[in-house]
């Protein structure tokens, strides 16, 4: 059995589409969990009100149930790896991918006995900066301290490198034959405009 419904949320006010939205999650979950003893879990849903205004809060919003129990409101998504909050601010989520990309990176430098440049970058390009460029296209940084959250991880393992303690960024850059992570973003936003 196919069921398909389709409506126009952009004509709706963000709280009916809120409404609307619960109640056929709990139309789909009781005719799904009929057709094909389907259970959903309700402690794992939640409410989320995404808006870019100021001065929005969540003491106005309606309280949403599934089954009696209360949907919890929750400030903070994570969709698809990426984290960001309910004014799209993806300052956490570049919190946590540095911190992880840092530990990760450290390790390298900590667990490999070697000090060849060219087996230390295949490591670092290999298992740090895929953590750091995961998605970057929707998350691009803006803020001058997200980007350099970022590039400190990179500057800190090239820094670590033997005989590149004294160099400034931009020349251990171009000993490793490397580009900064915030021109890889740029470079990876490039087709995004092109029309």
């Amino acid at each position: 059995i196919n069921a398909f419904l389709v409506i126009d949320f952009s004509l709706l006010k963000s709280e009916i589409v809120a409404l609307l939205r619960v109640r056929i999650l709990v139309v789909c979950h009781r005719v799904v969990s009929s057709v094909l003893s389907y259970y959903l879990s309700e402690s794992k849903c939640a409410v989320g009100l995404l808006h870019l205004s100021v001065g929005v809060n969540h003491s106005g919003l309606r309280e949403y149930f599934i089954s009696d129990y209360r949907l919890p409101v929750i400030d903070c998504f994570t969709d698809l790896g990426v984290t960001f909050n309910s004014k799209f601010n993806f300052s956490s989520h570049i919190d946590k991918i540095s911190h992880r990309a840092s530990l990760r990176a450290k390790l390298i430098l900590k667990c490999f006995s070697t000090r060849n440049f060219d087996i230390l970058k295949r490591a670092f390009c290999t298992f740090v900066r895929p953590l750091l460029e995961y998605a970057s296209v929707v998350w691009n940084p803006h803020y001058k301290k997200d980007i350099n959250k970022i590039e400190s991880v990179q500057r800190r393992f090239t820094k670590f490198l033997p005989g590149q303690y004294c160099s400034s960024y931009e020349q251990r850059l171009n000993n490793l034959g490397l580009e900064s992570l915030n021109r890889r973003r740029l470079t990876a936003l490039r087709p995004c405009y092109v029309l």
